[in-house]
């Protein structure tokens, strides 16, 4: 790999730190990050039904990445500090 392809894929990189309740993805929201957890643990909820619990060292919403779908769950961090790896495309 060159070195200009590691700078484009290093620069839509982001590291993130959310509080306890703080969305990180809303439902029917239309943007295609992808995030992998770093630390901490996010609730997934459709609606206003919680549906489960994202642990640390998973990827979330990559789903509307692949389809190109908007977001069909909010993620809301559930721990004090969540911290996320964002990348964008």
């Amino acid at each position: 790999m060159y070195d200009e392809d590691i700078r484009k894929i290093v620069k839509n990189i982001s590291f993130i730190k959310y509080k306890m309740h703080e969305s990180i993805i809303k439902e029917n929201d239309d943007n295609k990050e992808i995030y992998y957890l770093l630390s901490g643990s996010v609730r997934v909820i459709v609606g206003t039904n919680a549906l489960g619990i994202v642990e640390k060292g998973n990827i979330f919403g990559e789903f509307s990445s692949i389809t190109g779908e908007t977001r069909s769950a909010t993620i809301k961090a559930n721990d004090q500090n969540v911290t996320v790896l964002r990348f964008n495309f």
